[in-house]
């Protein structure tokens, strides 16, 4: 009785799981199936009036992503939306183009094909300068000016564009830069350029140390000067207490160089010149009335390549005093006078050091006590 009623059990248990088994299989229908793509569309960019081709764009999608492309440009497969698309200069020589908007845009749609147009023109005149080397990170001392204008012009930064100028001939002035006692030239200390409708023109200069500054003494010309075109040289001359007028001479020679003055800094532009000479030729003259005493600095640029060319400096209403040894040794005093410290040079064998020159004015009466060493005499002291 015990067996069978275990077989009946099991007999009662097997259709209740068949049913569980049957209910869990017709449940089961697998993964959700998966969203349909999104829409794409095509975007077509060209180009219009640019002769001899070469453009490029910036695309930028609706997601903000960027690319820049050459033109024309086709695109399939790409999402909806707007894109902006922006133009880039070309400079197909002589002539730089430039998109007649900044921006262009185009809005794609589901599978169509959206076209836009980046149309060009000549760009306006312009003038793009550059300038390097110049010690510490200064500024460079240049500016730019038509030819033929009052001054020197508009100052120019180290990276400088200059866009939309009257067409015509304009100049580009650099000047010298001092870093303590060395002189730094520019490569270019004066240029002639032309600027048109569709020129991008650029002027390059670079600053780098040159020629040290010369002296210039009073009433005692240097001649024999000779220089290339663009370059440059600096002189400094002493203008003593008193004096009523400085003039400085450029003469002779071949070629055309251009002058220009300025007191206890060297001359830079386009505000720090206090006299200059740029008439065609060697023949320039600057005359400064009342000129601060102390140090002046000259700038002579070559406009053009010059040769055989003089400079000389005088001054009006006083004069510099030199003291100066013959042979042997010895010693000659000034005392104080006239606003001028007292002079002491020492002579050695001829050569003299210390304080052997100043500036007085005219009509002066100094008083020179001269004391040769033993065995020296006074003959050729002056």
């Amino acid at each position: 009785m015990r067996s069978g009623y275990l077989w009946l059990v099991r007999w009662q248990l097997f259709p209740v799981l068949l049913g569980v088994v049957a209910i869990v299989g017709c449940g089961d229908d697998g993964p959700p199936p998966p969203p349909p793509p999104p829409p794409t569309g095509t975007l077509s960019v060209t180009a219009a009036n640019l002769p001899g081709g070469g453009a490029t764009a910036t695309i930028t999608s609706p997601a903000g992503a960027a690319q820049t492309v050459p033109l024309p440009y086709s695109q399939g497969g790409l999402a909806t939306g707007t894109y902006t698309i922006r133009g880039q200069e070309v400079e197909n020589p002589p002539t730089t183009y430039e998109p007649t908007q900044a921006t262009v845009t185009a809005t794609v749609q589901a599978n169509q094909t959206a076209s836009a147009t980046v149309s060009y023109q000549p760009i306006a005149p312009r003038l793009s300068a550059s300038a390097s080397g110049m010690p510490g990170g200064r500024a460079p001392p240049w500016s730019y000016a038509r030819d033929g204008q009052a001054g020197f012009g508009t100052r120019l930064g180290p990276s400088a564009v200059v866009s939309n100028l009257p067409a015509g001939t304009y100049l580009v002035r650099a000047g010298a830069m001092l870093d303590g006692t060395t002189v730094y030239l520019p490569s270019v200390a004066i240029s002639s350029i032309q600027v048109a409708n569709g020129v991008n023109q650029r002027v390059n200069v670079g600053w780098s140390q040159g020629a040290g500054v010369t002296d210039l003494v009073v009433g005692t010309p240097i001649g024999g000067l000779t220089l290339p075109i663009g370059q440059s040289r600096i002189f400094r001359v002493a203008v003593p207490n008193g004096a009523t007028e400085l003039r400085v001479v450029l003469s002779g020679g071949t070629g055309d160089a251009n002058l220009y003055l300025r007191a206890d800094s060297l001359p830079g532009f386009p505000d720090g010149v206090a006299c200059a000479g740029e008439t065609p030729g060697n023949g320039e003259v600057c005359v400064v009335p009342n000129p601060k005493a102390g140090p002046w600095y000259l700038h002579i640029a070559a406009f053009q390549t010059f040769q055989g060319l003089a400079v000389s400096a005088t001054t009006a209403g006083a004069a510099v005093v030199t003291l100066q040894g013959g042979p042997g040794s010895g010693r000659l005093q000034v005392p104080a006078v006239a606003g001028q410290a007292a002079l002491d040079c020492v002579v050695t064998n001829g050569t003299t050091s210390g304080a052997c020159e100043g500036a007085y004015p005219t009509g002066t009466t100094l008083a020179v006590t001269a004391t040769p060493t033993a065995p020296s005499t006074f003959t050729g002291w002056t």
